[in-house]
């Protein structure tokens, strides 16, 4: 039974998650900061980009270690509704079996590749702060990159 998201084996999406923002988020300041004209400009970009990128670190983190198992798998006493014939345990009426985890989760709503955790009632909101940051992030990126690329051919003495 699989507790968290980072017990090994760790799944190849998970792995290509983690290579792919901490190089995007690496190229974001070692090639796009240079270029920022103005200390203000430059301070303020930092700062937002920063900001979001160690909320989607933290949000990873704490979605992939929290463990969404339903309380029956841990409480021998806990009196479920149903009962689970794979994990041969009592578990609540919202909860449902995942293949990947090999537990019943409560609350389950899927299994997160990129994650290599479950999503349910215990990580929800989390998960889904963590997508929302993750695409605020992501068009910070792509807007600074693109305001960059017009200043290239508007302003060209500056460049």
């Amino acid at each position: 039974m699989r507790r968290h998201g980072f017990q090994l084996p760790l799944d190849p999406h998970q792995v290509g998650a983690i290579i792919l923002c901490s190089t995007l988020t690496a190229c974001c300041y070692a090639l796009q900061l240079p270029f920022v004209d103005g200390l203000a400009a430059r301070i303020v970009l930092v700062v937002i980009y920063t900001i979001l990128a160690v909320f989607v670190l933290g949000l990873f983190i704490y979605c992939g270690i929290t463990d969404s198992a339903d309380p029956g798998l841990r409480d021998s006493f806990y009196d479920g509704e149903f009962y689970c014939s794979m994990c041969q345990a009592s578990v609540g009426k919202t909860s449902k079996h995942c293949r990947a985890c090999d537990k019943c989760v409560e609350g389950f709503d899927h299994h997160c590749k990129w994650l290599n955790n479950c999503v349910g009632s215990k990580t929800y909101k989390q998960f889904f702060w963590l997508v929302c940051t993750t695409v605020a992030m992501l068009t910070t990126q792509l807007a600074w990159a693109l305001w960059q690329f017009i200043i290239s051919f508007v302003d060209k003495a500056e460049m």
